[in-house]
């Protein structure tokens, strides 16, 4: 997950001012669209139109807050105050690696919860399937429930 990151003084900064609310609404909108799309600040045309009107478009434009460009518009500073989508995919991809660090253990082998490795995973039986059960497909028992007073049993 990614996030938009906006100035505590924003609220009352003169190009937010000069915009006004709505117009202010959407650029927040298409800045969390950034975010979450990694695209460096740009937002195509019709994703501004689907949120914002073409007034609040010229507000944001004229204020300073929006570049046109090819196919959309790109948010002004973005990248000076988020970070890129190289960054951003290099700090997934550190945490990935990260995270798999930790669920091996000392003989490289994956930890599940509860530190049960791989292999012995592999090597337990399921408990046998009760007479009558019907198997589900590739062959894995169908549990049968029942709720009694709100819990199940």
């Amino acid at each position: 997950m990614s996030w938009f990151r906006v100035d505590d003084g924003f609220h009352n900064h003169p190009k937010v001012m000069q915009a006004g609310t709505p117009a202010a609404g959407l650029f927040i909108r298409c800045g969390s669209y950034a975010a979450q799309h990694l695209t460096d600040g740009f937002v195509p045309d019709d994703v501004v139109k689907t949120y914002g009107t073409r007034a609040m478009v010229t507000r944001l434009v004229d204020a300073g807050l929006f570049v046109r460009v090819p196919g959309g518009y790109k948010i002004h500073d973005y990248l000076d105050w988020n970070p890129s989508r190289e960054k951003v995919l290099a700090e997934r991809e550190a945490a990935r690696v990260r995270q798999a660090r930790k669920r091996r253990d000392a003989n490289g082998q994956f930890v599940g919860s509860h530190g049960v490795t791989s292999p012995e995973l592999r090597s337990m039986s399921r408990p046998p399937r009760p007479e009558g059960l019907p198997a589900l497909r590739g062959g894995q028992p169908q549990s049968r429930l029942s709720v009694v007073n709100g819990f199940t049993e």
